[in-house]
């Protein structure tokens, strides 16, 4: 059984649960709440994980991860829910089974920084500058908040910064003209567009860098004006990312979820 564990409204693992399913796959989806869970440890390190649902055991063999934690105002929910999560935490990164988005012991799900990701392949990252007030570089940047990564917009020159003043922001040079993109879905990269014979090899060793650091699902943006630059990597692609390339990435990730 493949768990699929994320909100109702995530279109992406809605996505990667109907391709499992139609090739057979026993699926579950669930965003936690009707699954309970045990981890039995050893005083040797090993370990027994088991998951049930309504009180019957569930056999799971592959997990999905698209949960990024749950949030609450009130201190005492606040506790439970830590607790929810170090329990899911610990039972995710000890599954003897294929995890996509396996839990380390940086977050829930795993953190992809791209210049240690590009220092690993071999591939040059762009530079990026951090900020707390707006940034003034040449050229149009990609801004990101720093805490979560997310993206807050496009910067041209001469335009008003689209981010909270509040916020620590990372602002990289990124020229829309020239950029090209890959998802690493399971042990495949699939380059989303066109993507020359010169291109392949670096996004060969990214893939090589991203599975080696146990994420297998990816999004890749490359900079292709001059030698091919990263300039993002999230483990968190949304199915916008690959819009037109679904068969090719949510088969990918069926093939390694379920190969033995």
């Amino acid at each position: 059984m493949l768990l699929v564990l994320a909100p109702d409204d995530d279109e992406t693992a809605a996505a990667v649960a109907a391709t499992a399913r139609n090739r057979g796959v026993q699926v579950l989806a669930s965003d936690r709440s009707e699954v309970s869970i045990a981890l039995v440890s050893d005083r040797d390190g090993g370990c027994a994980i088991s998951f049930a649902a309504a009180g019957y055991p569930l056999p799971v063999t592959a997990i999905f991860n698209r949960w990024y934690g749950d949030r609450a105002d009130e201190r005492a929910v606040r506790f439970r829910i830590a607790e929810r999560m170090a329990a899911w935490w610990a039972v995710m990164a000890q599954f003897p089974g294929p995890v996509v988005n396996r839990p380390s012991a940086q977050g829930i799900l795993p953190p992809l920084e791209a210049n240690d990701l590009a220092r690993t392949a071999g591939v040059p990252a762009a530079a990026r500058t951090i900020a707390t007030t707006p940034a003034s570089l040449a050229g149009p940047c990609n801004v990101h908040r720093l805490h979560d990564g997310s993206h807050v917009g496009l910067l041209e020159p001469g335009t008003a910064d689209p981010s909270n003043p509040s916020e620590v922001r990372r602002y990289t040079r990124f020229e829309p003209a020239h950029a090209a993109y890959a998802i690493v879905a399971g042990t495949r990269a699939v380059h989303v567009g066109a993507a020359g014979p010169s291109l392949a090899p670096y996004i060969d060793r990214l893939r090589d860098a991203v599975t080696g650091a146990g994420v297998h699902f990816a999004y890749l943006v490359l900079d292709t004006s001059d030698t091919p630059t990263l300039v993002h990597a999230s483990a968190f692609p949304v199915i916008g990312n690959y819009a037109g390339y679904e068969a090719a990435v949510h088969g990918g990730i069926v093939d390694f979820l379920t190969t033995p």
